[in-house]
Parts: C-alpha cells; sequence; structure tokens
C-alpha cells in the first residue's frame, strides 16, 4: 500500500507539472521526424516533439513493481514522458473468442477434468501465434522530449530502456508492435521476438517467412 501511495504521489506531480500542455495521445505516432534519431512524434505535439516507446504486458505490478514505476517516474528526463497504463484482461485471457469463450468458462463448472481440457486447448488454438494472453495491464513506456540534440536523445532513450530492463521480473511479454531491429539490433531484437510470440510459435513463423518473404522485403516489420 505505502508503495502504490507513493507512485500516486509521485505521478500526481508529474502531471501537475505538465498541466494541459499535451493534451494529445502520445502512444499515437504520426510518423518520423527525420532528425533525431529517427523518432517518432505525435500528431498533436507539432515537430519539435520526439518520441521513444518500450512495452511490457504486466499481470501484476505488486509492491516492488509499484516501487520500481515510482523511481523511474521521479527520474524521467521530462515533464512530458510518462508511463500509460491500459488496462484489457476479460477476453483477452480467454483467447478473444467473445461469447463462446465465455460459454466455454460456464462449461467449466459443469463438466468432468478431460472436457475442461478440451475447452482449454480451444481457447489456445483461437489465440494463434500472439503468445501473451495471460495479463491484465499493457504498461507502455514512454520518452518525450523536445531537445534535438543528440544527448537529450541519449538521455531520453536510456531512461526507457532503463525501465524497460526494470520492469523486465513483472512482465508477461510484450506487444510486437514496439520491437525495434534497427534501434535495437541482434540479441536484444531476438529477446524481444520471444517475448512476443514465444519460442516455438517463432520457429514456425520463420519457417512461414522463408515460404513467402524468402528475400526479407518485409524486415523492417519484424525481424523473422
Amino acid at each position: 500500500v505505502g508503495a502504490a501511495a507513493a507512485a500516486a504521489a509521485v505521478i500526481e506531480s508529474k502531471v501537475e507539472g505538465v498541466g494541459e500542455r499535451d493534451s494529445g495521445d502520445p502512444y499515437l505516432c504520426a510518423g518520423h521526424d527525420g532528425g533525431g534519431g529517427d523518432s517518432r512524434r505525435t500528431p498533436t505535439q507539432g515537430p519539435g516533439m520526439f518520441s521513444y516507446v518500450r512495452q511490457w504486458f504486466v499481470d501484476q505490478l505488486g509492491t516492488e513493481g509499484m516501487a520500481v514505476l515510482a523511481a523511474h517516474v521521479a527520474a524521467a528526463p521530462t515533464d512530458e514522458s510518462l508511463f500509460m497504463l491500459q488496462h484489457a484482461g476479460g477476453a483477452t485471457r480467454r483467447g478473444g473468442g467473445g461469447a463462446g469463450a465465455a460459454a466455454g468458462d460456464e462449461a467449466c463448472d459443469q463438466v468432468n477434468a478431460s472436457a475442461v481440457a478440451a475447452v482449454h486447448a480451444a481457447a489456445q488454438a483461437r489465440r494463434g501465434c500472439f503468445t501473451p494472453h495471460d495479463w491484465e495491464i499493457s504498461l507502455v513506456i514512454i520518452a518525450l522530449w523536445t531537445d534535438p540534440s543528440p544527448g537529450a536523445r541519449i538521455t531520453a532513450e536510456r531512461w526507457a530502456d532503463n525501465a524497460f530492463e526494470a520492469l523486465r521480473a513483472h512482465s508477461a511479454g510484450l506487444y510486437a508492435v514496439n520491437i525495434d531491429p534497427f534501434r535495437r539490433p541482434g540479441a536484444a531484437s531476438e529477446d524481444e521476438m520471444v517475448h512476443a510470440f514465444g519460442a516455438e510459435n517463432l520457429v514456425k513463423l520463420r519457417a512461414l517467412k522463408s515460404l513467402v518473404d524468402p528475400e526479407s522485403l518485409f524486415l523492417a516489420s519484424l525481424p523473422l
């Protein structure tokens, strides 16, 4: 409770510092600035605002996770930098089956163990290659800055990367759209791919990729 209260106090102070200067959604990036290390900007923040995004799916942060969150909020390089917590759960955990999945949940209380296993196997099959489903919150780390100098970019990106690593122990996977093989090549991108798709699914995806995109035309999308 103490850690949660501390995090809330820090976050409130940061929000008060920002005021109403930024009413847009900093996770909706409109394009590339072409200057600050190919950083993305939001449609409402103008050409002078640069952004860098990391993300984890999280089931529960707990006391330790909240303390980590509070510490990094307090250490944010700019008033505009922030953490965005997007709640999900529900159908995400059930595999996106909608009403059918809900019916399957009710059936679990009425049938024997073998039928329960079949219901869960069917839900798992609906999930496809996207592995993370056992989570409640998408925790988005967004560094925002206006100084066009390389030093400012390095400081902002390092803050987001450090927060990402500090929260790794509380993660339940990540969103593949934030994998950047150009900024984070090699082992870093491979680590993110495994967290997004799972090692087994990644093997299947790469086999499919070798058939439909043998010349890596779509390398910029995902480093398969």
